[in-house]
């Protein structure tokens, strides 16, 4: 518990708590070795899971983290000094979210980012223990505000604050794929001259007692336009953005209705894709979580003022 491995991960690291022994064995095969015996002492009965929880999809989406975390732990890499990317991740009493979120940055195949976590003024004090708590990084800035502004003033803060030419979103309670930075980057490599690259994410359900559950592969459109941004209301995730072109349209809409605290994501697609370039990846590099609790679900009827101001 005191050392390098501190015990086996928690709930809010872990959220797929049926793996917890794997997760513990994957870190630790890097330092020891694992013998295997036969034994007919202890018998496992397998409960055979309902068709619904799609077990097999899970497994196959969550063993990539998984497997990244071990080998992070065993082979620490040194970044590059500028990031490649400025990952913006705002949170609001998001405790139970946020380490997990965190982790799947920690384990990006491209070691080249910084995070920058702004505090929106959160009231909890799980959230500020959270905080403090977090692994150890100099790639990790924490920026705190005492009053809650808003989506679209933290994310412009942070903006000003990133030291990279790109920006990747990520909400507190979604998670990256271990490889989507590499992906997201070798596209704006091979593209140039892009201001956005976006791709697909998968979708997870999480039920009244936090229980996951794999929904499916949602595939953005190939192409974006204002008209079907805004009449579609597409969740488009990951999405990565030029910091110059962000800053030629002057960030996120801080003075819209709702102040920027609701449908901020798709105002900006839709003012970029009006003269900038927006590019699609055809990969699954982003996992998104769909609760009852967030922000958009607890106002489902305000989508149509908001379009229509």
């Amino acid at each position: 518990m005191n050392g390098h491995q501190k015990g086996f991960a928690t709930k809010d690291q872990l959220p797929f708590q049926k793996y917890v022994l794997i997760d513990k064995q994957l870190q630790l095969s890097g330092q020891y070795e694992w013998s295997e015996i036969d034994c007919q002492a202890i018998l496992c009965h397998h409960r055979r899971a309902p068709a619904w929880m799609k077990e097999a999809e899970e497994w196959l989406a969550v063993l990539p983290l998984l497997l990244a975390a071990a080998h992070t732990h065993s082979h620490r890499a040194e970044a590059v000094s500028p990031p490649l990317v400025t990952i913006a991740l705002c949170t609001y009493n998001d405790s139970e979210y946020l380490t997990w979120a965190v982790r799947s940055v920690l384990v990006q195949s491209c070691k080249d980012w910084e995070l920058v976590i702004l505090d929106d003024g959160s009231t909890s004090e799980e959230t500020e223990a959270c905080l403090q708590h977090l692994p150890e990084d100099s790639r990790i800035t924490i920026v705190r505000q005492q009053k809650n502004r808003g989506k679209a003033h933290a994310l412009n803060r942070i903006l000003h604050l990133s030291h990279a030419p790109w920006l990747l979103e990520l909400d507190a309670d979604d998670w990256l794929a271990p490889n989507a930075l590499e992906v997201l980057l070798r596209e704006a490599h091979r593209v140039q001259h892009a201001d956005v690259i976006y791709g697909n994410h998968v979708e997870w359900l999480e039920r009244a007692n936090k229980q996951l559950v794999y929904q499916r592969v949602h595939t953005a459109p190939s192409s974006l336009s204002c008209d079907s941004l805004r009449n579609d209301a597409y969740a488009i995730a990951p999405r990565m953005f030029n910091v110059s072109s962000l800053k030629q349209v002057k960030g996120w809409n801080e003075d819209m209705l709702f102040e920027g605290r609701l449908y901020e994501d798709i105002d900006l697609l839709s003012r970029l894709s009006l003269h900038h370039k927006l590019y699609h990846v055809p990969e699954s590099i982003y996992h998104r979580r769909l609760r009852s609790s967030s922000t958009t679900h607890r106002h489902p009827l305000h989508y149509s003022a908001w379009r229509n101001s």
